[in-house]
């Protein structure tokens, strides 16, 4: 189960959870901002009762929102507490902060008041663990932030599937990874090894591609503003063939991180009892996800409602380009992938090809590159794409 992490421009750090060769999920921690999971020294600003909730103080020039639900105690302006970032800065609004503090895995969540109490599927033999945890976190996060890695969440949970519920969690969680030094199995540490292992391109590429196939079918993934729709094809029996689909989308869900209104277009069902069955199978595939189940529109598709926590991952990989009017792939991103093909070919003379608007990417990947390297413009290339000769 190797963690590889990647450092992705000056914005962040990507990280890729291996399990038997194939990537299972990537993340995303940026450095500049809040990120999921992480505990701040905090003071209360001021309480808007009309949004419900106080406005509080993370660092300088940082401000975030904590509600009502998310307290354990009546606050009042000059307040300073230790809170947990539940929600990343998402769509210009601030980060969502709060006192009852989530242990990332599996679902479980532990509150952190008088008592510490445990909510989720065997979640029971990590409550001693996290009561340590949770004492540790307020030591560390007294004095200064504590910032979350997206690679611990991915080796918390990477322990989770190897059956870690045992009577003494395994290490309880290798110590909590080392007790917050952040220490998890990450491999490898030399950048071009980890492109020639991570197959970086061709993972990264499958959060970024709309058509993903599955044994039967396939699904269209596209994400609009403020809706992602999903169309659901195939050629199998319709009740199988959702049956199969909503795995595959409750997995795209996840390796996405997309959030907000969802709406799937399942084939239709017209056997009454299968169309009944089947929504009780949807309701509990997407329950662990945190997603309610809005049911089937007039016209015919499920909607899903989903937390929004981070940013989805094609918002953080890719940007708006205003020069050709269209969303493209982040310089970081497209170097990562030139760096990954020109690795075989170290000392060789090589001629890269690319769109003329990623001239200063040229520019960068020649002074990277071991070796003589022409680059050429050639505006019959997509801004998205390469040619290596």
């Amino acid at each position: 189960m190797p963690i590889y992490e990647i450092p992705f421009g000056e914005s962040g750090i990507l990280s890729l959870l291996s399990a038997q060769g194939e990537i299972s999920d990537i993340a995303y921690t940026p450095l500049k901002e809040p990120s999921l999971y992480s505990f701040y020294p905090s003071k209360v600003l001021k309480e808007d009762p009309t949004i419900g909730g106080y406005f509080v103080e993370i660092s300088p020039f940082q401000e975030a929102f904590l509600p009502y639900e998310q307290t354990t105690e009546k606050l009042k302006v000059g307040d300073r507490k230790i809170l947990q970032i539940v929600r990343e800065k998402v769509e210009n609004k601030p980060p969502k902060v709060s006192q009852k503090f989530r242990f990332p895995l599996c679902g479980c969540l532990f509150l952190k008041d008088k008592t510490l109490k445990a909510f989720g599927t065997n979640c029971g033999p990590l409550e001693g663990a996290a009561k340590e945890f949770f004492q540790k976190i307020e030591a560390f996060a007294s004095n200064a932030p504590l910032k979350w890695s997206a690679s611990l969440t991915q080796f918390l949970n990477g322990c989770a599937k190897e059956a870690i519920f045992t009577e003494k969690p395994r290490k309880e969680l290798e110590n909590i990874a080392s007790l917050l030094g952040f220490t998890p199995k990450i491999n490898p540490t030399s950048l071009e090894r980890l492109l020639k292992l991570s197959n970086f391109g061709k993972n990264v590429g499958k959060v970024l591609n709309p058509l993903v196939t599955f044994e039967g079918g396939n699904i269209l993934v596209q994400p609009l503003k403020g809706y992602t729709f999903i169309d659901v094809n195939g050629h199998l029996n319709a009740y199988l063939l959702n049956k199969r689909a909503a795995g595959v989308v409750k997995r795209e869900i996840r390796l996405r991180k997309l959030g907000g209104l969802i709406g799937v277009d399942f084939a239709r069902v017209v056997n009454r009892r299968e169309k009944q069955l089947l929504k009780e199978f949807l309701k509990k595939t997407f329950a662990p996800l945190g997603c309610k189940a809005l049911g089937f529109t007039n016209g015919g598709v499920y909607e899903l409602l989903c937390p929004k926590t981070v940013p989805p991952l094609q918002e953080r990989l890719t940007e708006y380009n205003p020069y050709c009017g269209c969303g493209w792939k982040r310089n970081s991103l497209l170097e990562l992938e030139i760096l990954e093909k020109l690795l075989p070919f170290k000392g060789e003379e090589k001629t890269l090809k690319l769109h003329p608007l990623r001239e200063e990417l040229g520019k960068r990947i020649r002074e990277k590159y071991i070796g003589k390297l022409k680059v050429v413009l050639d505006c019959s290339l997509s801004p998205n794409s390469f040619l290596l000769l």
